[in-house]
């Protein structure tokens, strides 16, 4: 398998690097949901910030569960200077609310997964200000794709959040095609992994393991209600 997309391994690097390298965090609380996905990402943080901050809590709550009053307020005994949300942004939402509810003054930072406008409705527009995402790049924030933007609007109408790396992704398997001389499935797949080629999301090159080299996410941060961009390309 060849991933087009960065992995959790990015998102973990690139959130550890926000939360001690600009907000300047010793004091970090991870909360995950148990689910493969979410725990993976705590997991990895975790790692991260081995001997960059201390990780005070590393706590796990349920799918679906509306008050997480116990969770936080053991959370807030212990003074994080940031809180990492793996999860989704309904769960999300709610721990963001019920995290200011009860005076937490932490910064706090939500995965991918949470990534949605509902993150903001859910916790209120004034608890979310200041919350920070990690996310992969949408076409926007990509600098070559600003030729191809407009292009694609007026066949398709708004890139949805991969239309960029989907792109990318059908020209990559077409020169390994040509490369390979062959559709035959190994082959294809051993000529992707030697691919040099420059795309609209940049340089994509692959390792031995199918992962695309340099993968990174970006960070956003709510400013009066709405997503904008804090940081691209790391």
């Amino acid at each position: 398998i060849n991933l087009m997309n960065p992995t959790n391994a990015d998102q973990a690097r690139i959130a550890a690097g926000y939360m001690v390298d600009t907000w300047k965090a010793k004091k970090i609380a991870i909360i995950h949901d148990n689910s493969a996905f979410s725990k993976e990402l705590a997991d990895l943080t975790r790692e991260n910030l081995k001997g960059k901050a201390e990780v005070v809590a590393f706590e796990a709550v349920t799918p679906g569960e509306k008050d997480f009053s116990a969770t936080l307020t053991s959370i807030k005994g212990k003074a994080p200077d940031a809180i990492f949300w793996t999860a989704y942004y309904a769960e999300g939402g709610l721990i963001i609310k019920q995290a200011r509810g009860l005076g937490i003054t932490a910064r706090i930072i939500v995965g991918d997964g949470s990534n949605d406008a509902s993150l903001i409705d859910i916790a209120g527009k004034d608890n979310a200000e200041g919350v920070a995402v990690t996310t992969t790049p949408a076409a926007g924030d990509f600098a070559n794709a600003k030729d191809w933007i407009p292009k694609y609007k007026a066949k398709y109408g708004d890139p949805g959040p991969y239309s960029a790396q989907a792109y990318d992704a059908t020209y990559v398997i077409a020169e390994a095609i040509k490369k390979a001389g062959s559709t035959d499935r190994e082959a294809v797949s051993k000529a992707i992994r030697q691919t040099n080629y420059k795309g609209l999301t940049g340089n994509v090159a692959f390792t031995d393991t199918g992962n695309r080299k340099d993968g990174y996410f970006i960070v956003l941060e709510v400013k009066g209600g709405k997503f904008v961009t804090v940081q691209g390309a790391k």
